[in-house]
Parts: structure tokens; C-alpha cells; sequence
């Protein structure tokens, strides 16, 4: 799903951004997330869970060019299109959720979508993550989604389910799965992998 990932790890650092573990970028040199090629022909939206400065305490003052950019390329990766703007504003106690309407000019065959950060002020400060991250519409114009969780393959997969019948109602299910249960059938059980925690969001 992503041809480039430079800086970032998964970790639970910055605390449940949705799905417990996030994308969390911290990397001295660069940091950038790039999608690989997307047919976004038929895409709306890009929306994602995102959080600034984990690393920094609350109240400490930030620079307002430490600002992730989020853009779109057609050719691939030639030339970027701005696209849209998360501005370090200091508020780094909560996350916040991330709708972008997709132009016209960025739907297309081949498209890639960026997230990097154009300057920060030392490896590990003005941090970022994201989570949740969603690229589509419709149920059967789907793109990309990914929780960025931690694959343990000893247990049932605690992420999303993209096959059920009634997904064109859910964004994301977490820690659920389609099961019978009590002599009910075709009913969604939750909870089954102990630690992790149970969350469901319809979409917009």
C-alpha cells in the first residue's frame, strides 16, 4: 500500500489515536509517508486520525513551520500538487480527525498520495502520527484503509474486516469479527483478543 515510509515506526507511543498502535514519525533525517499508486478515479475523500508532538510536553512552544503537507502526484511522483495543510498549532494533548475532499484534478488512474514534513527542529522533536487511514467512497470504490496495527499472526486479526456485508455502513470495527452467537446468526462479536480495545465508527 505505501511505496515509501522514512521516519516513521508503529508504535502505541503516542497513545490510542484509533486503532491503539499509529504510524509515529520521529526520524532525524526525513519524514514521509507515500502511498503507491491509487486509482482514485471514483475516490471522495482522504481521512485519517492524526496527532502532533507526542514527544513535546504540553505548553511548549512550536514552530509554525513544522507543519505536515499532504499532496497528490500524477506522474509518479515527478511533481506534487498541494493538497492540503496540518499546521502545528501546539495542541498536541488529543487527536484530531482528518477529512479532505478530494478535487477533481486529483482523481485519476496512477495517482499517489504524500505526507512529509518539510522541517523540524531535532530527530525525535515535533512529532507526528496518524492512524485510521482511509482513501475511497462507496463501498465498492474502496482505495486504500489501514490501522497501522502490529501483525501477530498466533492470534485472530484484531483490525479491519473489509468483506463483511454490511461494511458500507462501517469506517472501521476494531477488535470485532463476524461470528454466531447465543443462537443469533450474523452478528458482530467484539473484545475476543484480550488488551486491545474494542471501537466502531460508521462512516460520514
Amino acid at each position: 500500500m505505501y511505496a515509501t515510509v522514512v521516519g516513521g515506526v508503529i508504535d502505541d507511543v503516542c497513545g490510542d489515536l484509533g486503532f491503539e498502535t499509529a504510524l509515529h514519525f520521529t526520524g532525524g533525517c526525513s519524514r514521509k509517508l507515500t502511498t503507491v499508486p491509487l486509482d482514485t478515479t471514483d475516490a471522495d475523500f482522504v481521512q485519517f486520525n492524526f496527532r502532533f508532538s507526542c514527544n513535546t510536553n504540553p505548553g511548549n512552544p512550536v514552530n509554525r513551520d513544522t507543519g505536515v503537507m499532504i499532496d497528490y502526484s500524477r506522474n509518479g511522483g515527478i511533481t506534487w500538487n498541494a493538497l492540503f495543510e496540518l499546521y502545528n498549532d501546539g495542541n498536541n494533548e488529543e487527536s484530531r480527525f482528518v477529512n479532505i475532499m478530494l478535487p477533481r484534478e486529483s482523481r485519476g488512474v496512477g495517482v499517489q498520495i504524500r505526507w512529509w514534513q518539510p522541517s523540524f527542529t531535532a530527530s525525535g522533536a515535533d512529532d507526528w502520527a496518524i492512524d485510521n487511514l482511509f482513501i475511497g467512497g462507496k463501498r465498492e470504490e474502496k482505495m486504500l484503509s489501514d490501522a497501522f496495527t502490529i501483525h501477530n499472526y498466533n492470534v485472530r486479526p484484531a483490525g479491519l474486516y473489509l468483506d463483511r456485508d454490511d461494511k458500507d455502513m462501517w469506517q472501521f470495527y476494531d477488535n470485532t469479527y463476524p461470528s454466531n452467537f447465543c443462537g443469533r446468526m450474523n452478528v458482530i462479536r467484539a473484545g475476543d483478543n484480550t488488551g486491545l480495545p474494542v471501537s466502531v465508527g460508521t462512516k460520514d
